[in-house]
C-alpha cells in the first residue's frame, strides 16, 4: 500500500472551508441548523482522526518486514544486512517523530485560532456564536489528540508507564528497539568487538599500563599517574562536566585516578583509560565501578569522552567492549548506567550498547536521574550466539 503525503494544514483547511459554506448556505438562527453544524464538525473530527491514524498505519507497513526477519545469528554478511535494515527502520521511525511533533504543533495553532475566531464572533447572534463554537471544540479536540499522542512518544517515564497501561506502542519505543537491534547485530558481526584474554603472565601491556580489553578502534587499559594531563582535558572542562556538580581541577582529577587505582586492587575492576589504537592517546575512561544507586550498591558501566572527539561513537565502542568483558569476567545478574535524566548524550550511549530505561528517582542532591539496565541473559544470549 502506498502512503499519499498529505500535509496536516491541508485537513484543516478542508474542514475550515466545509464548515463556513455549511454556515452560508444554513445561515441563519435555528435549532435544525445548529445540530447540523455540530455533526458536520464531529464527522470533520472523525475524518482528521482517522486519516491521522491511517497514515501511521501505513508507514508501520513500512515497518512489517521488521518482525518477519529475524537477524541471523551466523554470518558477518547477513548481520551486516541486517544492520542496514535495522538503520533504515529507524530512520523511518526518526521521521514519525519529526511528523509528530510538527503535526502536535500545528493542531496546537489551529486550536487557539479558532478560539480565537470564536471570541471575535461573540454575541453576533446564536447561530454563528453556536457555529464557531463548535468549529473550535473540533480544532481543541485535535489538537488535544496530537498533543497527547506527542506527549506518549517522548522520554518521560510517566508517559511511558501509561503507554504500557493502556498497551500502546509507540514510536519512541520501537527507535529504541531498532537501535538495540542494530548493536545486537553489530555484536553478532564480530567487527566491532574483540574482547582480550589475557592470563596473568601473559596480559597485554601498554606503555602506559596493562591492557584490559580491546575494540576495533581502541583498547581499554588501567590508569596510572602520568595520565593527569589527559584525563584533566576530559573532566576538567565545564562542558564535559555540566551534569556534576563543578568541573575538576587537577587535585580532583589525581583523586580520580587514584580512586581507580584502589579499585582495581579491591574490586577486579574500575574506571580505565580509552586510547586510540593508531596513536595510543588516552581520549577518556571507560569502566564498571560499584555505585550507590538509589540506596543499592550495583555495577555501573561509566564513560567520559574528550569534547573535541565526541560524536564519533567512541564511548559506545568502548562501553560495549567493557559489557562484554563484564559477563565474561564477572557474577553480576545485570549491568547499570545512571545520570541526571536531562543528559541526553549520557542516555542515548546506554541505548545504543543495550541498556533499556528502568526507572527514575531523585537523588540526594534533588535532581531527577534516569537508570538503564541490561541484564546477564540478554548479554549471554548474544555472545553465545556468536
Amino acid at each position: 500500500m502506498k502512503k499519499v503525503n498529505i500535509p496536516t494544514s491541508a485537513f484543516a483547511g478542508f474542514a475550515i472551508v466545509l464548515v463556513c459554506l455549511c454556515g452560508l448556505i444554513k445561515g441563519g438562527p435555528g435549532g435544525a441548523g445548529n445540530i447540523l453544524i455540530v455533526l458536520i464538525c464531529a464527522v470533520v473530527l472523525a475524518l482528521l482522526i482517522f486519516f491521522s491514524i491511517k497514515s501511521v498505519r501505513i508507514e508501520e507497513k513500512k515497518t512489517v518486514y521488521e518482525t518477519r526477519k529475524k537477524p541471523m545469528s551466523k554470518g558477518k554478511a547477513a548481520a551486516q544486512r541486517d544492520t542496514e535494515h535495522m538503520r533504515r527502520m529507524l530512520d523511518i521511525y526518526t521521521g514519525q517523530l519529526r511528523d509528530l511533533r510538527r503535526r502536535a504543533k500545528t493542531g496546537l495553532v489551529y486550536a487557539v485560532i479558532a478560539l480565537c475566531i470564536s471570541f471575535i464572533f461573540w454575541g453576533t447572534g446564536r447561530f454563528a456564536f453556536t457555529f464557531f463554537v463548535s468549529f473550535s471544540l473540533v480544532c481543541i479536540a485535535y489538537g488535544a489528540w496530537c498533543l497527547f499522542t506527542l506527549y506518549l512518544n517522548s522520554d518521560s517515564a510517566e508517559a511511558k508507564a501509561l503507554a504500557e497501561k493502556l498497551n500502546i506502542s509507540t514510536i519512541k519505543s520501537k527507535a529504541w528497539e531498532a537501535e538495540n537491534a542494530i548493536w545486537k547485530n553489530e555484536m553478532k558481526a564480530g567487527d566491532t568487538l574483540k574482547v582480550m584474554d589475557f592470563t596473568e603472565d601473559e596480559c597485554g601491556i601498554s606503555d602506559s599500563g596493562r591492557v584490559i580489553l580491546e575494540t576495533e578502534r581502541l583498547f581499554l587499559r588501567e590508569m596510572n599517574k602520568d595520565d593527569l594531563s589527559a584525563l584533566s582535558e576530559v573532566l576538567s572542562d565545564p562542558v564535559n562536566m555540566q551534569y556534576y556538580p563543578h568541573a575538576f581541577d587537577e587535585t580532583e582529577v589525581s583523586g580520580w585516578i587514584d580512586k581507580n587505582i584502589r579499585r582495581y586492587s579491591d574490586d577486579g575492576f574500575g574506571l580505565w583509560a580509552v586510547c586510540l589504537k593508531d596513536t595510543g592517546e588516552m581520549i577518556g575512561d571507560c569502566g564498571l565501578t560499584m555505585q550507590n544507586i538509589n540506596g543499592e550498591m550495583l555495577p555501573e558501566v561509566g564513560y567520559h569522552i574528550r569534547r573535541d572527539l565526541q560524536h564519533k561513537g567512541y564511548a559506545s565502542e568502548a562501553a560495549r567492549g567493557v559489557l562484554d568483558w563484564a559477563v565474561k569476567s564477572t557474577d553480576h545478574p545485570a549491568f547499570y548506567s545512571y545520570c541526571r535524566s536531562g543528559n541526553a548524550a549520557s542516555i542515548k550511549t546506554a541505548r545504543s550498547i543495550g541498556m533499556h530505561y528502568m526507572k527514575e528517582y531523585i537523588d540526594d542532591s534533588g535532581n531527577m536521574t534516569t537508570v538503564s539496565v541490561i541484564r546477564r541473559e540478554e548479554l549471554t544470549s548474544l555472545i553465545s550466539a556468536d
